[in-house]
């Protein structure tokens, strides 16, 4: 979650039952954030244990014929629940089409003759004030409070075979086959992090002062993989290796987009109007920043357009110049919240993707002993697992303190060694719904099979 945070220090692994406060003390967004992952990891986690990966009551998302619309079904209206994650369908049945998703999302395809399983796909996302401007006070004048999560659910269409008809005997089977299908989200990229150590030291009492984190301020460092792919090894094809973005903010650092105009020419521009250019120099534009155009298209389908640096910037006219241009018609629909968001990092020769895309190649050795390290800033680096595939939007957190010089990142029981950390990002879950058939003309659809898990009334 891209927000202003200290650190998420919440870990399943701790078993901790709940957060206590105690008086006089200092109040941290980290602890109170924690306070709720601890509940919502029991409710899930018991919702899970009791129904399942997957089942709901009554009609909650039945698959429907729809006979008033050709290539279109009606997704029945309750509650399911997935993965201990409750989705809700309460604005009555809803028909496929009318999706947010569809024709944005390359996994909605529009309905065509022939075979299909429908499928429910669930995440959380995160949402700011500058996606929901509701959730912000206005009594303060200006200033954002908290932010929100919410469930986000599709649901999905995969052509498939007629015959034989798909029949999965476990859910197991069904996370296979999407997985034989390309439809289920591969997080198997591994990093590292530390400190730069200085091993020329000629006085064993001096601490050389580039042995530290140096940044002047307390961060919270995001390093997030922009184009999934392999780790590149020093051969091969550079333009199909993995890259990645940095921010020294958890990308939280953004900036409410008025307007977007492509400058054609010998060189192509693009001028940004912006609503704000931010409070202060640390939360602003400048000349040579790279950043990236994004709005709720893009964050649905998980774009990875390329980044582009900051040619130019007029406070008095609230407008950026861009070098290049975004992604199609990213940015051009205000009710689809565009945002500008600044990442951090600074290419050099040798770290640049070849796509030229801003980000920073994801670089792995193998047969180096301690790998390759990618410095960041501030004597911040990181390294990547070789032999590994990354995927598009994975993001691992660094929080830097200056109290210490130093990061907090898993050890394996020695300062030096930094363990490999596994990467977060939104999560899916997954349910089978039903198993459909349209015939030629587009307006009959036929379900052969109801995948859908039912919930007995306990009470009946």
């Amino acid at each position: 979650m891209k927000g202003d945070f200290t650190r998420n220090t919440f870990d399943s692994a701790m078993h901790f039952s709940r957060v206590l406060m105690q008086q006089g003390r200092v109040q941290l967004d980290a602890d109170w954030n924690e306070q709720a992952d601890i509940v919502l990891h029991l409710l899930r986690s018991l919702t899970s244990d009791l129904i399942g990966p997957h089942g709901g009551a009554g009609d909650g998302f039945l698959v429907q014929p729809r006979k008033d619309r050709a290539n279109d079904f009606l997704i029945g209206s309750g509650r399911y629940y997935v993965g201990g994650i409750m989705c809700e369908n309460d604005g009555g049945d809803v028909g496929y089409a009318a999706q947010t998703g569809v024709g944005v999302d390359p996994d909605l395809p529009v309905i065509r003759p022939g075979t299909y399983l429908a499928y429910l796909d669930v995440w959380e996302r995160h949402l700011t004030s500058h996606e929901v401007p509701r959730i912000r006070e206005t009594a303060l004048g200006g200033p954002d409070t908290a932010t929100r999560a919410r469930v986000e659910w599709l649901v999905k269409l995969l052509p498939v075979d007629a015959t034989p008809p798909l029949s999965f005997k476990d859910y197991a089977e069904f996370l296979d086959f999407l997985k034989r299908h390309g439809r289920f989200r591969l997080s198997e990229g591994r990093l590292m992090a530390g400190v730069a150590v200085n091993t020329d030291m000629t006085n064993a009492c001096v601490v050389p002062a580039d042995n530290r984190y140096r940044g002047l301020e307390n961060q919270l460092y995001r390093v997030e993989i922009h184009h999934g792919g392999k780790a590149w090894n020093g051969s091969g094809d550079k333009t199909i290796a993995a890259s990645f973005k940095w921010s020294r903010d958890n990308g939280s650092v953004v900036f409410p987009v008025a307007g977007v105009q492509v400058n054609g020419g010998d060189r192509v521009t693009t001028t940004v109007t912006l609503k704000d250019l931010g409070r202060d120099r640390k939360t602003g534009l400048a000349k040579d920043d790279w950043v990236e155009l994004v709005d709720d298209a893009y964050v649905l389908r998980n774009g990875a357009q390329p980044l582009l640096r900051v040619l130019e910037t007029d406070s008095d006219n609230m407008t950026v110049i861009l070098d290049g241009e975004p992604g199609p018609g990213v940015g051009t629909d205000p009710g689809r919240h565009p945002l500008l968001r600044r990442w951090d990092q600074r290419l050099k020769t040798g770290t640049t993707n070849p796509a030229n895309d801003g980000a920073l190649l994801v670089q792995a050795d193998s047969t180096t002993p301690d790998g390759i390290w990618i410095k960041l800033e501030d004597g911040i680096q990181v390294r990547f697992e070789a032999g590994r595939t990354y995927s598009s939007g994975d993001y691992w957190l660094i929080p830097a303190r200056t109290g210490t010089g130093n990061i907090e990142w898993p050890e394996e029981g020695d300062p030096r060694h930094p363990s490999w950390v596994q990467p977060r990002g939104d999560v899916h879950y997954y349910a089978p719904l039903a198993l459909a058939s349209v015939d030629a003309s587009g307006k009959q659809l036929t379900v052969s099979k109801d995948f859908r898990r039912r919930i007995k009334d306990i009470t009946a």
